[in-house]
């Protein structure tokens, strides 16, 4: 079983491109410990970063601010797509990056190996991979490839997951977290692994957790679903919805057997 971690650095976004383990969620030495223990009892661990977002008044802003995008007449692309403080307007303080310019490709790679190094991590999860903006910088397709292929080298056997994934990286990335061809579902789901994204609803009052979403409608695993099974895990999960949350692991467990222990 996979566990996506999406809130390791305890304040969900902001802090990109730094890419640390945050106080508020215990620390290092708390991270290694949750690593170590879920490890034990058999569980992988998948590490969420940002492939193209940084803030933009960050401390290491400075030195990848040359890998900002831009199109064919010297502008800039805005990351102000999500409503942060709910004020009904999109917030500005994050901005697109491009992976093929190195600067920003060097970055993201240092960090995230050494997570993946030091904690033992088994999956990276890179945030709006399917983003692709013709750049005169460089394609970021490509920078995208050049990541996966240098972390490869450095860790086999460690996958990398892309949301919204296009046609072009499944030759590179095996794994999806939301499909792009709502009209051709075949095109995703019977070429890569997908599970729900991170904004699929947890049992009961359907929380997002940390998604920008807030609430939304809860939707039991079932046998025929397409994507391999998703739990969002929230403050009551544990508790009150316990009994929901059992009930769609042992569907899950029901669904891989069906299927030959396939996802």
């Amino acid at each position: 079983m996979m566990v996506f971690l999406n809130g390791w650095g305890a304040r969900y976004y902001w802090d990109y491109p730094r890419f640390d383990v945050g106080l508020r969620t215990g620390g290092e030495g708390a991270f290694a410990r949750l690593v170590q223990e879920a490890k034990a009892l058999g569980y992988r661990i998948a590490v969420m970063f940002g492939s193209n977002v940084a803030r933009r008044n960050g401390p290491d802003f400075p030195t990848i601010a040359d890998a900002r995008p831009r199109d064919g007449y010297g502008d800039f692309f805005p990351a102000n797509y999500v409503d942060w403080d709910g004020d009904r307007k999109g917030d500005g303080f994050m901005v697109f990056m491009n992976l093929a310019v190195a600067s920003w490709r060097n970055h993201l790679r240092d960090r995230t190996a050494g997570i993946i190094g030091r904690y033992a991590i088994d999956f990276y999860f890179l945030d709006i991979c399917g983003l692709w903006e013709n750049n005169v910088d460089g394609d970021m397709l490509l920078g995208t490839r050049q990541l996966v292929e240098e972390l490869a080298q450095r860790f086999p056997g460690v996958a990398p997951i892309a949301e919204m994934l296009y046609n072009a990286q499944m030759g590179f990335i095996p794994m999806s977290h939301v499909p792009r061809y709502s009209l051709y579902p075949q095109a995703n789901f019977g070429v890569v692994a997908s599970f729900n994204h991170l904004s699929f609803p947890a049992p009961g009052r359907g929380s997002t957790g940390i998604h920008e979403y807030g609430f939304g409608h809860y939707q039991p695993v079932r046998l025929d679903q397409p994507q391999i099974p998703t739990i969002t895990f929230v403050d009551d999960t544990f508790t009150t919805q316990r009994e929901a949350a059992m009930s769609d692991i042992a569907t899950a467990k029901q669904r891989f057997a069906a299927r030959g222990g396939r996802t």
